[in-house]
């Protein structure tokens, strides 16, 4: 029998909100807080192990039981159904969202989240700690109830590795960002790119498309928490001759972040793979031309509202860039049609369709 309207209570796993400013943590923790806000929330009991790398705010520390032994211990523990229980960590709960990095141990029905899978389809561009974490978290999908993703993208290359696994489409949806605060390049012109830089991003061919474009006027801003692949690309930037064009920013707050889209001409994820690319939608959202590569979740997440690339082709890119930099109906008219297509995502409609599976698993 099916747990009656509005008394489920859920573990939620922030771990990844702790461990870094991605988007994988804005996830957790919007996503959180919209559940509580349905008009029938559950309650949820947020949990996380390890370290905290990125330190909550003093209300999101209060509401967080956390398990302090160092993450890869609490990891293997878990991945042996091991100490300690979500159940031991938040009390009961009637069934528990394993947002990942790896599954908990718990009593209650799991509902386990696949972001992605890029480090097992692209494993030369990840560290291979990150490969072997995601092998073993797709390998215990077994002891999940459900399964939801956030890409059919995503959910149409699980279904080859875990055939078994009950998988349910919920997409992310779009922050709405707070009044913008002018970036520090308000007023020139600049391509904006919104990530850690890691491999897969695509970032070296980014400056290099940027390199192609002639002129000290136009600017390149790259906005995300540092990443392995920062020290490559301050060489890559000083071999291109980029100098002052390239501006690196490792924090910014949602405002910051909303001043920098509101300002930009143009956005460009040159990823390699991605499981979803929130900031194609904030970008679509803002009002913002957006220039992708020409992958299947570019093509799902961003509908037909972007100029699209071949992968690693920085010719490409340039020219996408100088054709949005040039103006034209064209580009007004990818502008509306980016702003109706991140209409469709909303951490709201998230919460409803996770909502759902969870209320599901308990029939």
């Amino acid at each position: 029998m099916m747990a009656a309207m509005g008394a489920l209570t859920i573990g939620f796993d922030v771990t990844s909100a702790l461990t870094g400013a991605t988007g994988i943590a804005r996830y957790v923790r919007h996503l959180a807080a919209a559940l509580e806000e349905l008009d029938d929330p559950p309650t949820v009991r947020r949990f996380a192990a390890g370290r905290a790398q990125v330190a909550p705010s003093e209300g999101e520390a209060a509401a967080i039981v956390r398990s302090r032994l160092p993450l890869r211990v609490v990891s293997a523990s878990w991945a042996h159904g091991g100490p300690p229980s979500v159940e031991r960590l938040v009390g009961p709960v009637q069934t528990v969202h394993a947002a990942g990095p790896a599954l908990p141990s718990a009593s209650a029905p799991l509902v386990a989240v696949v972001h992605d899978l890029a480090p097992l389809d692209h494993p030369g561009l990840h560290p291979r700690r990150n490969a072997d974490l995601l092998r073993r978290y797709v390998a215990g999908l077994d002891r999940a109830a459900a399964v939801v993703v956030v890409s059919q993208t995503t959910a149409d290359r699980l279904a080859a590795l875990a055939p078994r696994a009950s998988i349910h489409i919920t997409p992310n949806g779009r922050t709405l960002l707070p009044p913008p605060a002018a970036p520090p390049l308000a007023g020139r012109r600049y391509v904006l790119a919104v990530g850690s830089p890691v491999p897969r991003k695509g970032y070296d061919q980014l400056l290099r498309a940027v390199a192609r474009l002639h002129g000290d006027d136009l600017l390149l801003a790259l906005v995300g928490p540092r990443g392995s692949g920062d020290p490559a690309l301050a060489r890559l930037a000083a071999e291109l001759g980029l100098g002052g064009r390239f501006h690196r920013v490792e924090s910014a707050s949602d405002a910051e972040l909303a001043g920098w889209y509101a300002q930009a001409s143009v956005l460009a994820a040159p990823s390699v793979d991605e499981g979803f690319s929130l900031p194609v939608v904030e970008a679509q959202g803002a009002g913002v031309p957006v220039v992708v590569t020409d992958i299947a979740v570019h093509r799902e997440v961003a509908g037909g509202a972007a100029a699209f690339v071949p992968v690693g082709d920085a010719d490409a890119l340039a020219e996408a860039i100088a054709d949005v930099l040039s103006g034209g109906p064209g580009v007004e008219r990818r502008r509306a049609d980016g702003r109706a297509n991140a209409d469709r995502y909303s951490w709201a409609a998230c919460a409803e369709a996770t909502l759902a599976v969870h209320r599901a698993v308990l029939a």
